[in-house]
């Protein structure tokens, strides 16, 4: 965090936005998967995965750039027996070619594959021993390299380990060294739904969060009250704080200004104090209504000291895809989060010329 190289690039409990199309691009022709609250492992929501010849995966990039060695990891609700592959996870390269991935079999296997997934690949392995059931949530996960040979590739369930292999080719094709984008798919059998929930994405560029992690929950922790700067204009509620305390938002109600250097803060709801906190994902939403360039900085305030981040264009609108910004420390310690530094901390954004 603040300079230094980190290994957490994303996560998502499907609770905070309205649609899919905020943060994934579907593919296909058919209606996209989308959040739902039927039987969410945390948070209020999930997503539902349910595949017809027309409507097969969802993708979105790594979003702090493309990395060689990845870790996804995620909770997967298999709903119904069927045959085939019934979910699948695929990494891409820069260049959007498909190059490795997983798929979860309907026997609970987890095979380590390199190519499509949605078309021709090959098995490098198939895990053993734990298997995913159905009719209730299972932690998944994998760690593996793109490199055409000395890759790892391994495969959790439940925090076993099922699956280690090493010296693995894993780039399908191209000169392509780093993965760029993750798909999310229910390839076969058709009319067959998975749920999906907290989603962590990691790299191993940095000291912690490199590899797996073990079972973790993505929490939602929303604005729970005004902070130390309350310098924005309210539009809707009379108080900032309860403008963008919604857990998906509506673009309705919200707090804007033109001068730079102003700025809200806000408290967040407290998490337990014995919490172990892997890292903090800020999400901010922020757009503009007139022409020309437009910045914000996310603002993270702890211990008494403001810490804003690089600047960003704010898009058009409030419908956008959400701006996501990654604490792994308190950057007051320089150490992990404790549940009593996050609840102290303050989030906000910052307006920049």
């Amino acid at each position: 965090m603040l300079g230094e190289r980190m290994s957490a690039v994303y996560c998502d409990g499907f609770d905070t936005y309205s649609t899919i199309a905020e943060r994934w691009t579907h593919i296909g022709t058919g209606a996209a998967p989308d959040i739902v609250t039927i039987a969410p492992r945390t948070g209020p929501s999930h997503l539902r995965m349910t595949s017809t010849t027309s409507n097969k995966y969802i993708r979105r990039s790594l979003g702090v750039g493309a990395h060689n060695t990845i870790t996804v990891q995620l909770a997967l609700y298999r709903v119904a027996s069927g045959s085939g592959a019934a979910f699948g996870v695929q990494l891409y390269s820069t260049s959007l070619v498909a190059q490795t991935g997983i798929r979860v079999l309907d026997t609970g296997a987890i095979e380590a594959r390199r190519g499509d997934l949605d078309a021709a690949s090959t098995l490098l392995g198939t895990s053993s021993g734990v298997t995913v059931p159905f009719g209730a949530w299972a932690h998944i996960a994998f760690r593996t390299s793109l490199a055409d040979t000395g890759a790892p590739f391994q495969i959790w369930i439940n925090s076993n380990l099922v699956l280690n292999l090493t010296n693995q080719d894993t780039r399908q094709s191209g000169t392509d060294t780093l993965y760029e984008a993750i798909g999310l798919m229910s390839p076969t059998p058709s009319g067959v739904s998975n749920y999906v929930d907290d989603l962590v994405i990691l790299n191993g560029a940095g000291s912690v969060n490199n590899t797996f992690i073990g079972d973790v929950q993505v929490l939602p922790r929303l604005v729970s009250g005004a902070g130390d700067r309350t310098q924005l204009t309210p539009y809707g509620n009379a108080t900032n704080w309860q403008n963008v305390n919604e857990v998906k938002h509506d673009g309705i109600n919200y707090n804007g200004s033109a001068t730079p250097g102003n700025a809200d803060l806000y408290t967040m709801q407290d998490v337990p104090a014995a919490s172990t906190i892997n890292f903090v994902q800020q999400t901010t939403y922020a757009g503009k209504n007139e022409a020309g360039v437009k910045n914000m900085a996310p603002i993270v305030k702890s211990d008494g000291t403001e810490y804003p981040q690089a600047a960003v264009g704010v898009p058009v609108g409030f419908f956008g895809g959400p701006l996501l910004n990654i604490y792994e420390n308190d950057p007051a310690t320089s150490a992990p989060w404790t549940g009593a530094g996050f609840n102290a901390a303050q989030l906000g954004a910052e307006v920049r010329a």
